[in-house]
């Protein structure tokens, strides 16, 4: 079936549906298409198909449609071997399971096609896989990891402050086959400014090849409790949530304009702070002398009152002759 009226039944809504079962008519409904303008039920299945009947019963036989006369023709096909709801309904190609550990199971991925997994109250909200090959019966699962299993696995923790640490697998699946990968997370609020983080820096970093890799990271949305970034990657492993301290992102900019300088600007720099340094030792060294001629100056003085009243005290005392 083409899904697509081409006769002169042009006003009525002709499409392919998902196989889903008519709890009314107790049959599975694969196809079906309304017709408006059409005066008998085979012409509207032949506008419908390209396909002509000369009865009902023909077309009910030869290809297990159905139809309803009312205010227009609706013409449905149906797939009789599927006798049962669950038979007619196909299973989710994406299913999700768990609360802390979050597991996934894909059942088919096309070529070169993308399949959307949605996790609800989780870090991890959003799994985009593009394939470059037809995967079948894959299983992701990811689990939260605590600062002492990273510290067990002896890996070296990022200089960012860690939000979060993932620990992400994937199962019948290989990294050939995997033309992308591009995931969705929150961060708290609280967190970012508790912590004093620059919300532009917010990073996903995958653990890989004995080392933190930056992955490309960006701000996808926000609302009151939460911030949403999106990160690209190329495969699953070890990841960290992280950011940096607003004054450690001042100290790194300060840091790359001083190593950014020309050869000649960085010289200049440098004597000038040897210059001010060596200044400021000369300064000190001046205080140093000033305040011990202070002290001398005032030693001198206090030994001269003292003598000065001795001599003072000599000559203004009665002599013993002339109290006799």
């Amino acid at each position: 079936m083409n899904g697509k009226c081409v006769s002169k039944c042009k006003k009525g809504s002709c499409k392919e549906v998902g196989a889903h079962w008519d709890s009314v008519r107790n049959v599975c409904i694969v196809a079906e298409c309304r017709c408006e303008d059409c005066s008998t039920y085979w012409e509207c299945w032949k506008a419908w198909t390209g396909i002509e009947c000369k009865s009902y019963e023909n077309c009910r036989e030869k290809y297990g449609t159905e139809y309803e006369e009312a205010t227009s023709w609706y013409v449905y096909k149906i797939d009789p071997t599927k006798n049962t709801k669950e038979k007619c309904e196909p299973l989710p190609n994406v299913e999700v399971s768990g609360y802390f550990t979050k597991r996934i199971k894909i059942r088919e991925i096309k070529p070169f096609s993308k399949v959307d997994v949605n996790i609800s109250d989780f870090i991890i909200r959003n799994i985009s896989i593009r394939s470059r090959t037809e995967l079948r019966d894959v299983s992701i699962e990811i689990r939260t990891v605590y600062s002492w299993e990273i510290e067990r696995l002896k890996i070296e923790k990022p200089k960012e402050k860690v939000y979060e640490y993932l620990n992400i697998t994937i199962q019948n699946v290989s990294s050939n086959s995997i033309e992308e990968i591009e995931l969705e997370f929150r961060v708290s609020k609280y967190w970012i400014n508790s912590s004093n983080i620059n919300e532009s820096s917010v990073v996903l970093l995958r653990f890989h090849e004995n080392k933190w890799n930056e992955l490309s990271t960006w701000k996808a949305g926000e609302d009151k409790d939460y911030l949403y970034y999106k990160a690209k990657t190329t495969f699953f492993s070890i990841f960290a949530i992280a950011g940096k301290e607003k004054l450690q992102l001042r100290e790194e900019k300060l840091t790359s304009t001083i190593v950014g300088m020309p050869l000649k600007e960085e010289k200049e720099a440098k004597a000038e702070t040897q210059a001010t340094e060596e200044n400021l030792s000369g300064k000190e060294e001046d205080w140093v002398y000033a305040l011990i001629g202070l002290i001398f100056v005032i030693m001198i003085l206090t030994g001269l009152y003292f003598a000065l009243r001795k001599i003072i005290a000599f000559f203004l005392k009665p002599s013993k002759r002339r109290r006799k």
